[in-house]
């Protein structure tokens, strides 16, 4: 049997198509593995900047920690300062023991004597003076510590029935200038004068029963001024 043409034809391109199945197309290839890193040379500007902005930075905080330092220091110094200026300003002990020998200060103790004598005033210390029980019908005297009485605060503090304590100036001054001080230390809201004469609390002292009636005549009249100032122009006072 004899072949055509067309059946030649035909064969060949059956076989070019097996040919393209069995045959595998060539395939790319490529690496999976990453690339490698670039070496590059430090920049020499670079490295250069960065040292100077780190310089800069130690720099900033080393000027603020100094600063701290010098405002800590200076603040010791002024409280270093200001404890020494009121060390200075306190009197020392031999200082307050002096000054209670003077005269003014016999009269004191001449005064506190005479109001031990009478059973209606109650004489008590200092310390705690404001805060001891007052009975009714009861005058208290209280002679003030050399401390008060350097200060000027006063050299007696007396208080009868609910009053408050009245702080009191005992004097036996006849200058016209030291009563004058005195009396405008007062007015300006400072303990009440006493004015009384030394030759009349040493009687007094001592028993005398008509130098007494004038230490409470004394003592009435002051105690009246400072009712009649008090209707005028209240004051606060210990």
């Amino acid at each position: 049997m004899e072949k055509g043409p067309d059946t030649d034809v035909a064969d060949s391109a059956d076989v070019e198509r097996i040919d393209s199945i069995i045959t595998p197309a060539e395939e790319q290839v490529s690496s999976i593995a990453p690339e490698s890193n670039i070496q590059t040379k430090p920049d020499p500007l670079q490295i250069m900047q960065d040292m100077m902005r780190e310089q800069e930075e130690r720099r900033k905080r080393s000027q603020e920690a100094a600063k701290v330092r010098t405002a800590e220091l200076s603040a010791d110094e002024k409280e270093k300062k200001r404890v020494a200026s009121e060390m200075g300003k306190a009197p020392t002990k031999e200082q307050l023991e002096s000054q209670r020998q003077g005269s003014e200060h016999i009269d004191e103790e001449r005064l506190n004597q005479f109001f031990e004598k009478l059973p209606v005033v109650s004489v008590v210390d200092w310390e705690g003076h404001d805060k001891i029980v007052r009975m009714p019908g009861k005058v208290y005297a209280a002679r003030t510590s050399a401390m008060e009485d350097f200060n000027g605060t006063g050299d007696f503090a007396l208080a009868w029935g609910e009053k408050s304590w009245l702080l009191v100036d005992l004097t036996a001054a006849e200058k016209p200038e030291a009563l004058a001080e005195k009396f405008a230390a007062e007015a300006r809201g400072g303990p009440r004068v006493l004015k009384i004469k030394s030759r009349t609390l040493e009687e007094a002292a001592l028993g005398g029963v008509y130098a007494q009636q004038k230490v409470v005549l004394a003592i009435k009249d002051m105690v009246t001024r400072y009712k009649e100032d008090s209707l005028q122009k209240p004051r606060s006072r210990i």
